[in-house]
């Protein structure tokens, strides 16, 4: 079972996250974040599902080094409605995606991208 953190301003892809984890047969984690913030003071996780945009954080470029600065060194999973020209680059994250937001609709998609993930992250 793997603790995933999903950083999201948006309750409902949440919701859905938690709901297609529930029944992934994973037995996966989910916790919550709407502020890159709140998980930096804590980071613990597996794995973290970033959104593209999280205010106040405009785009990865922005985000990716707050959460380099909290000493989280795992596996990241990047999420955006247009994943099209996302670029993004870490010295010490491991990154991979980005997914469309529209592929987390389909629990199969979202079973196989976190599991990815979480390979690539050793």
């Amino acid at each position: 079972m793997a603790r995933i953190t999903l950083i999201d301003d948006d309750p409902v892809e949440a919701l859905i996250l938690r709901e297609l984890l529930a029944h992934g047969g994973a037995g996966h984690e989910l916790v919550h974040h709407t502020r890159l913030e709140d998980f930096t003071t804590a980071p613990v996780a597996d794995l973290v599902l970033l959104d593209r945009r999280v205010p106040p954080h405009d785009d990865f470029a922005s985000s990716l080094p707050a959460l380099e600065a909290s000493g989280y060194a795992g596996p990241v999973l990047l999420i955006s409605a247009a994943p099209e020209g996302v670029s993004a680059g870490s010295d010490v994250l491991t990154l991979t995606g980005p997914v469309s937001k529209s592929d987390l609709l389909e629990p199969a998609a979202v079973a196989r991208a976190i599991e990815a993930a979480l390979a690539a992250g050793g």
